[in-house]
């Protein structure tokens, strides 16, 4: 059994208005052995939210809660314009070994990226780039066979079930608690291989929305790493014209696309680490702001810019006190977001985190309508609109 609890506030400027937050989040943790070769992991996350005038920015969260996911498992107590008090399970899988195969069932956290800010081929409720803290991933619903064919080669099959989301993130049939079809979910072949000094991966399959076929390779050139993970997405057609339902709208903003990522970093004696990406999104809008921030909400593109570039640099203080400093810029339409941090271990088991974020670009017009929210102003930027973020966070393991 184990628990993880984290503690703070943040306050953002977001489109000239002030908005501030409190949370508390709280994880339990079980993992258990039944008998030989057969184990379970279970994780059911809370959280509770105050917000003063809670601001809907125009970054919106990546990826909707519900891609990927069968069973909702959410229990929302009381949750109003002011408050948030949720409650669900983030992950609850079965494993059993069969010698070079592994085999997994539930909801589980699934990595296949090998870049830090873009991973074209970490399709599974992957980070933003602009999320500094990575420490935990969410879970999706899977059957996951894992085959180890020698020492330095393998073999994943993973079958991900899930239904169709909206631009806002929620299911489209939010009358059904369990539910799952062929656009939603996934079927995805993995390789992976060591050869001569450099990790590489090759995948394909049906994933939400479409095909996917792609590789990525990490290894080392000199003393400097270098990543790169490219892939081509085949979107699943839909009729030509004006939708005539949700569905037909959110299909239409899937679209043929490649992704490529290159980048590469250095870590100097004095533990200086620099690292560097840029990221080719062909799934981007940045001559229509408002359907590119709708493809990044339901999953169809990671950012709305067609072309980033990705630096973060961090160091160590003192063994206790880690900096670090990241910048994504958008070079389609010359905006970006600078974030700082600061990492204080406190013990073993707690930090304290301390993060400011900053952005810059053309900002958001007047809109034409009065609700939603998010239609009356207009985005020009990706990152325009977020003026500036500070946010405090205390966690601790037990």
């Amino acid at each position: 059994m184990g628990g993880n609890l984290r503690g703070g506030g943040f306050v953002t400027r977001v489109d000239k208005e002030n908005s501030a937050q409190g949370f508390l989040n709280g994880r339990a943790t079980m993992e258990a052995e039944f008998w030989d070769g057969v184990s379970f992991e279970g994780h059911v996350f809370g959280t509770a939210r105050i917000l003063s005038d809670p601001a809907d920015a125009l970054i919106p969260e990546r990826v909707g809660q519900g891609q990927y996911r069968a069973i909702d498992l959410l229990t929302d107590n009381g949750s109003g314009n002011d408050a948030q008090f949720l409650a669900f399970v983030d992950r609850f899988v079965f494993r059993k070994s069969f010698g070079d195969v592994d085999l997994s069932v539930g909801r589980q956290a699934v990595t296949f990226g090998k870049a830090y800010f873009w991973n074209p081929l970490d399709v599974f409720r992957p980070f933003a780039a602009e999320q500094v803290n990575r420490d935990y991933k969410a879970g999706v619903d899977a059957v996951r066979l894992d085959w180890e064919l020698d020492a330095f080669s393998g073999i994943t099959v993973v079958s991900v079930f899930g239904r169709e989301v909206d631009p806002l993130g929620a299911p489209l049939e939010r009358d059904r608690e369990v539910g799952a079809d062929t656009y939603g979910s996934a079927l995805i072949g993995r390789y992976t291989a060591y050869v001569e000094g450099w990790d590489i991966a090759v995948q394909g399959g049906k994933v939400y929305g479409g095909l996917q076929i792609g590789g990525a390779a990490v290894g080392e050139i000199g003393v400097v790493q270098v990543r790169a993970e490219g892939s081509y997405f085949d979107a699943i057609r839909v009729p030509d014209g004006p939708p005539l339902t949700v569905q037909d709208s959110v299909r239409q903003l899937f679209t043929d696309h490649w992704q490529a990522v290159l980048g590469a970093g250095y870590r100097w004696p004095n533990t200086f680490q620099l690292d560097a990406e840029y990221f080719y999104n062909g799934a981007g809008a940045p001559d229509n702001q408002l359907v590119g921030l709708f493809r990044v909400a339901v999953g169809a593109a990671q950012q709305t810019n067609r072309h980033l570039v990705g630096i973060r640099t961090s160091y160590e203080i003192t063994p206790i006190l880690i900096s670090s400093l990241t910048t994504i810029h958008g070079i389609s339409d010359d905006s970006g977001l600078v974030q700082a941090q600061l990492v204080w271990s406190l013990s073993d088991e707690t930090d304290f985190l301390f993060t400011g974020s900053a952005g810059y670009g053309r900002q958001p017009l007047a809109g034409p309508l009065t609700f939603p929210r998010s239609l009356t102003r207009i985005p020009q930027s990706e990152f325009g609109a977020f003026r500036g973020g500070i946010a405090l966070e205390l966690r601790t393991y037990f």
